[in-house]
């Protein structure tokens, strides 16, 4: 889903290049470097296949060069940069993709045009190209400190469920990858109804509505089947705990599997994060500023379609220990269950969770 992310900003058939034909036949012939690398590198090695490899490598980097000639480099932003847009941008997530353009009203009709375009007529180009960017994203992630524990963490909590693997995914898959399995993600996926349509600003919803119409309408909904994933049930029971060491800030971190974002309990998660994590609350001045046993506190609750995670995280003071902060937070989370929070800071929480979902709009 993240590499679709860039493939979609490379062009259509009828934006990002100059000669279609030409640019086919560069797909087509990287298509091909590609599947014999791959081969070469999972069989046997030997001089011969090494030699063969670095041949590749060279003629990969040749047909990508040329490619490169007869693109229109970034056109989609030129596109929308001429229209008037002051932002375009796209940002992938758990459970989906969301691309964004900023536009003056007038010019509405502007995005209607080229993302029925990107749904209908993407060509994945520079698949090959950008491949070197995504892998170079993925390792720029496992230097961060803590990054691959992290990981393991996600794949502690989730399991077998896809929520456990990485958005940025992993290298062996990056590697390989071909630009047909891409195309059947695409066509599983990008169609109409499987998409969410938002508009937001000064317009008349009946206009906005007939150019859904025009321009998505004919788009056919996807044949392939989409598969079907599980709610993930919230444990009765049970814990784990896990350590890690090395060069990242002294920290713990509880994470709870909660309902999913849409559930009955979704707002009062929301709340609860904001009260833990408040730095006015009980637990960051008792822990911050009264024992001075953490630098900072944080609380989110990540809401996701199929299940949901509500963590708490205290970096650790120099010289505090880590059952200490533990305990702490463990006895500021009983006493809100013995003690609820009153009618007065239950509201403050409202306006506060009010005003931020208003500002993110």
């Amino acid at each position: 889903a993240h590499y679709l992310e860039h493939m979609m900003f490379k062009g259509t058939e009828k934006m990002g290049v100059k000669d279609l034909a030409l640019d086919a036949t560069f797909r087509e012939a990287l298509d091909g470097v590609l599947a014999e690398t791959v081969r070469l590198e999972d069989g046997p090695s030997s001089p011969e296949v090494q030699a063969r490899l670095e041949e590749l490598k060279k003629e990969r980097a040749r047909l990508i060069d040329e490619q490169k000639r007869n693109l229109e480099i970034n056109h989609l932003f030129t596109i929308y940069g001429e229209g008037g847009s002051t932002f375009t941008n796209a940002m992938t997530g758990h459970d989906g993709t969301t691309y964004i353009a900023a536009l003056p009203p007038q010019n509405v009709e502007l995005f209607f045009w080229v993302e029925a375009d990107r749904l209908q007529n993407c060509v994945f180009r520079q698949f090959h190209a950008e491949k070197d960017v995504v892998r170079e994203e993925r390792r720029m992630y496992e230097n961060r400190p803590g990054a691959l524990f992290d990981e393991a963490v996600q794949r502690a909590i989730f399991g077998s469920h896809p929520y456990a693997h990485p958005i940025l995914g992993y290298h062996e898959d990056l590697r390989a990858m071909t630009r047909a399995e891409l195309r059947a993600f695409f066509e599983t996926n990008y169609a109409p109804d499987n998409a969410v349509l938002m508009v937001a600003g000064d317009v008349d919803p009946e206009r906005i509505f007939g150019l859904a119409e025009r321009y998505f309408g004919a788009i056919p909904p996807s044949t392939a089947g989409r598969p079907r994933l599980p709610i993930l049930t919230v444990p009765r029971s049970g814990e784990i705990r896990m350590e890690g060491r090395g060069n990242a800030r002294t920290a713990v971190d509880l994470y709870f599997r909660v309902p999913a974002a849409g559930t009955e309990q979704a707002l009062g998660l929301q709340l609860l994060a904001m009260h833990l994590g408040d730095e006015e609350g009980a637990l960051v001045k008792d822990l911050v500023e009264k024992d001075k046993v953490a630098v900072s506190v944080a609380a989110d609750y990540d809401a996701r379609k199929y299940g949901g995670v509500l963590h708490v995280n205290a970096i650790l003071a120099p010289g505090a220990t880590h059952d200490v902060v533990e305990k702490r937070i463990w006895q500021s989370v009983e006493d809100l269950r013995q003690a609820p929070l009153t009618d007065d800071a239950m509201a403050t929480l409202r306006r506060r969770y009010r005003a931020r979902t208003l500002g993110s709009v």
